[in-house]
């Protein structure tokens, strides 16, 4: 017969306080979804009230004096691989660009790029249009043309059929170099890159021009530009022989081409993971080569405590203590939720700055092949965070630079083999299907072969799985008669 007996057993759990359990919850939020948390908490606790003495920025001293380019300066792997002189030749234009819708001055208002799901074309380029300050004449004229760009993002009149129209439906009188000054000083300024453009030609350059003008740029610029016909009819063996070039660098200025949307608008407007709006949570700006990032946040109320609420507890009749623990809770609560603000902030900034420059080269370029291999340990290591707070910070995040509004996630990925990510090796399994002959197409096992041949050595399993990620079918579907 077994006695029961009773024992002393002692053991350490971990309990999380209140404020740490918001804090988690606010660092889980995206950017719209803590605005709306935000405004919501406000209404529900009488002690927490909007700052309106101060402008609409929710920062802490603390944040707002982060020294976003020294802060692990230390620590930072990509160094070796960065080489300033190879950005400081940024056109004027796209310092314009970046400057004008990333990196605005501290005296002006930060406005963010926002893609919304429902909203279309027509009213995305209309509300860019509003920030440009512009004499009524060609704002009217501007508005015009942006109702003649279709789906695609593609201008669908020319310059002579849109002032003759200006002239009969609104006794505008113009003409067709006032309108070609427009689309190309206005409207092929405006996101998405390459919008504005008449032809695939034009929309191609948009977007090359738009990036910094490296070797490579240049070159797909010049082919774009003067060989687009051999380009587009695959004679690239013309394009290599009338330039001189070598297949090295026919095939970096390729790369770059083919980086490039043929349909920019239509893109723009699919979100990945968003039914609603994308509010990007970081800005990404490029000044004099160097990378600097910094939290979206103008949009965002500044709160604090109620004074007069706070007087109600000290001058209040501690005797009733069925009042007064209600006003010191919601004072308590109120604290915990600045502060959590507050704390949120530094985590998500300390933590970009690290990711930056741990993918300096690609924030550079928006080139993807240039993504190094990253995981969540590599930037936990480096900020002394835990890596489930570095998962909190990616998960739903997105950061604005000056090639598009990005998940942050997707800046994260495994090392194949060493320093090779898979964004790289599928990079260069697309490259292979794109050149394959279509008639002959290359099976799993010679595209193994291919790639181990530049480095890449892989199982056949796991470039089936790469490939039907790219949605690239199996050879036998790929083949055409």
């Amino acid at each position: 017969m077994n006695r029961q007996t009773l024992t002393q057993k002692q053991t350490q759990t971990m309990r999380l306080s209140p404020a740490q359990i918001l804090s988690i919850k606010l660092l889980e939020l995206s950017n719209l979804e803590l605005e709306s948390t935000i405004y919501k908490t406000v209404d529900e606790n009488p002690a927490l009230v909007i700052d309106d003495d101060k402008d609409v920025n929710m920062a802490s001293e603390e944040s707002a004096d982060y020294d976003h380019e020294n802060e692990f300066a230390h620590n930072d792997p990509m160094q070796d691989y960065y080489d300033k002189d190879d950005y400081d030749e940024m056109s004027d234009r796209q310092l314009d660009y970046a400057m004008r819708n990333i990196n605005l001055s501290k005296d002006d208002t930060q406005r963010e790029w926002i893609v919304s799901a429902d909203q279309s074309l027509q009213d995305s380029l209309q509300q860019q249009l509003s920030e440009f300050i512009l004499p009524e004449r060609e704002q009217r004229i501007a508005n015009y043309i942006i109702g003649n760009i279709d789906e695609s993002g593609y201008l669908t009149c020319d310059s002579r059929s849109i002032a003759n129209d200006l002239l009969m439906v609104y006794n505008l009188q113009t003409s067709s170099e006032e309108i070609e000054h427009i689309v190309r000083t206005i409207i092929q300024k405006l996101e998405p890159a390459g919008v504005g453009a008449r032809d695939l030609q034009e929309c191609l350059l948009l977007q090359l021009k738009r990036r910094p003008q490296n070797a490579a740029n240049k070159l797909a610029c010049n082919i774009i530009e003067n060989h687009f016909a051999d380009f587009t009819k695959r004679r690239y063996n013309n394009i290599i022989q009338e330039t001189g070039i070598s297949e090295q660098e026919f095939a970096a200025a390729r790369a770059e081409i083919i980086n490039t949307d043929p349909k920019p608008a239509a893109t723009s407007t699919r979100l990945d993971e968003a039914t609603n709006s994308i509010i990007p949570d970081f800005l990404v700006s490029i000044e004099d080569g160097k990378l600097y990032v910094t939290l979206n946040n103008s949009h965002l109320p500044r709160l604090a405590v109620d004074k007069e609420f706070e007087q109600l507890y000290q001058q209040g009749d501690k005797k009733d203590k069925e009042v007064a623990n209600f006003v010191k809770d919601n004072i308590e609560k109120a604290n915990n939720f600045i502060s959590a603000l507050s704390q949120r902030e530094a985590t998500l900034l300390k933590t970009m700055t690290v990711i930056m420059n741990l993918q300096k080269e690609y924030f550079l370029s928006g080139d993807e092949s240039t993504l190094k291999p990253m995981i969540l340990k590599d930037v936990s290591s480096l900020t002394g965070l835990d890596v489930s707070t570095i998962s909190r910070v990616s998960n739903s995040k997105y950061v604005q630079t000056f090639f598009g509004t990005i998940p942050v996630k997707h800046l994260f990925s495994e090392a194949v083999n060493e320093n090779v990510s898979s964004k790289e090796i599928k990079k260069a399994l697309q490259e292979l299907v794109d050149k394959e002959d279509k008639n002959n197409p290359l099976s799993d096992n010679q595209i193994g072969e291919i790639l181990k041949s530049k480095g890449y050595k892989l199982a056949r399993r796991t470039i089936a799985k790469y490939r039907e990620q790219l949605n690239i079918p199996a050879a036998q579907q790929r083949k055409t008669l």
